[in-house]
């Protein structure tokens, strides 16, 4: 699938196709386990999850900070080295191999331009039958809040923050934690939502599905995307207080959905939309199993 995406130059692959998370007759359980960190081009490194995590993230995010002291975010950053379904008698368990990783890394691979990261891929190949041996894969978790009336709203990213003006749904970076008991998914993107349209979650009201993984093939970016029925009409997402938005904007049908996804132009708009990866994953969902 990613040399798929890479032949016809598209920045979106389903990494994870919800096709194979909606035809499991069994109940899904996520096993994380410790994985691989990304290897250096100038010298290998001891890839381990904890000896990376010291070596080479914890100076890397501490030098950082040291040159910019104003800086308050937390950029450390989950690695998602892997992923496999283990099967067991009486459920599916999936395993997710997670690794450390920072911002600054991500930025790099971000930067890079695709001819540079073909060459990067084709180098981890001959390294280690791994085309993103040397990329950060970071983790990031997307969220698509579906509406009372069977709406979704895509968000005009800001302009101060990484994809400027691309449309996404709510998403942000898995929390990293040193012990992956801590882990947990679901309450960041709980946290997601709040920080970013306002919306407060009970864990009785909100139902969440987790639908598989998107990716950017030459970013190496990866979520996981969820999907849940909100109780919340269409007036509570168009007069969010939005941190990293511009603008929330509705779709409601599959016609509308088809539409952007084909032409890249919202209806009755003449603007060209940069969509992301997890948006192409959610909206392509939405169409086969919503709508």
């Amino acid at each position: 699938m990613v040399s798929d995406a890479i032949a016809l130059n598209t920045d979106y692959y389903a990494a994870l196709p919800f096709e194979t998370i909606h035809a499991l007759s069994k109940p899904l359980i996520i096993k994380l386990i410790e994985g691989l960190g990304a290897q250096s081009q100038a010298a290998d490194l001891d890839l381990q999850f904890h000896p990376y995590l010291q070596n080479v993230i914890t100076p890397m995010v501490e030098a950082f900070k040291k040159a910019h002291p104003n800086h308050a975010f937390e950029d450390r950053k989950f690695r998602l080295h892997d992923f496999y379904f283990e099967n067991k008698p009486f459920s599916e368990i999936f395993i997710l191999s997670l690794a450390p990783t920072a911002y600054q890394q991500f930025k790099t691979d971000s930067n890079r331009s695709k001819q540079a990261a073909i060459a990067l891929m084709l180098k981890g190949m001959q390294k280690a039958q791994d085309p993103y041996h040397y990329f950060a894969k970071i983790l990031g978790l997307t969220v698509i809040v579906i509406s009372k009336e069977g709406y979704v709203f895509l968000g005009e990213r800001a302009a101060h923050i990484d994809y400027p003006n691309a449309l996404n749904f709510v998403g942000g970076s898995a929390t990293f934690k040193a012990d992956l008991l801590q882990t947990d998914f679901l309450l960041d993107v709980k946290a997601e939502l709040e920080e970013e349209i306002g919306f407060s979650v009970s864990d009785e009201q909100m139902d969440f599905q987790w639908i598989g993984i998107a990716g950017n093939p030459f970013t190496s970016e990866l979520d996981l995307v969820f999907v849940v029925q909100s109780e919340k009409d269409k007036s509570f997402f168009e007069n969010s207080i939005l941190t990293e938005h511009q603008r929330m904007v509705c779709i409601q049908n599959k016609e509308q959905a088809i539409h952007l996804l084909t032409t890249g132009y919202f209806v009755g708009e003449s603007q060209f939309k940069t969509l992301l990866y997890p948006t192409r994953f959610g909206l392509d969902y939405l169409v086969k199993y919503h709508w």
